[in-house]
């Protein structure tokens, strides 16, 4: 038996089923954090900025959108359209380990209600 003849492939396909599984739970708490800030009209710090800019860029990447997105509305309204969009995209798009641990990461912070003032 050849190691170069196995096919290790199902392996990550595994990890990328799992972890678009937990991301979609996550992006749920995120909408949590969402809904809360809404509530009390809180604003975007300069990280939540950065966040939002970043969520969108890793939409496209994972959409294959090329040449970007716009979206219009305030910041939190651009945050609820960007998760809404994630949540589609992560259910039906292949996916990236490296960008879906970099999503985690960021939804995380986004549900601690880091990104907010």
């Amino acid at each position: 038996m050849k190691f170069h003849d196995v096919d290790t492939s199902i392996f990550e396909e595994e990890a990328v089923e799992r972890k678009k599984e937990s991301l979609i739970l996550d992006i749920a708490e995120a909408f949590s954090a969402f809904v809360q800030a809404h509530q009390v009209a809180a604003s975007f710090n300069e990280r939540g900025i950065a966040g939002v800019m970043r969520l969108m860029e890793i939409e496209c990447l994972l959409a294959g959108m090329e040449g970007g997105m716009e979206l219009e509305g305030t910041g939190l309204t651009v945050l609820c359209t960007l998760l809404s969009e994630l949540v589609v995209t992560v259910a039906q798009e292949p996916g990236d380990l490296a960008l879906y641990g970099e999503l985690e990461i960021m939804l995380e912070e986004l549900s601690d209600g880091e990104w907010f003032a």
